[in-house]
């Protein structure tokens, strides 16, 4: 099985997708896309934030 290594934290995926998923919610987030009204946290994607809102703030 193939693996997909992340280049900037070194995480190893199992597929591209998943490299791509992880790429666009993990470090993307340093970039401040998507910012949490709550608490502030960071996302790079609006799923990201989305599903932080509802495991984190039950919203």
């Amino acid at each position: 099985m193939p693996n997909f290594i992340c280049v900037t934290c070194g995480v190893n995926l199992p597929t591209e997708d998943a490299l791509r998923d992880h790429t666009a919610s993990v470090h993307r987030a340093e970039q401040g896309v998507y910012v949490c009204p709550k608490c502030g946290a960071k996302f790079g994607a609006l799923i990201a934030l989305q599903r932080h809102a509802t495991q984190a703030h039950g919203s």
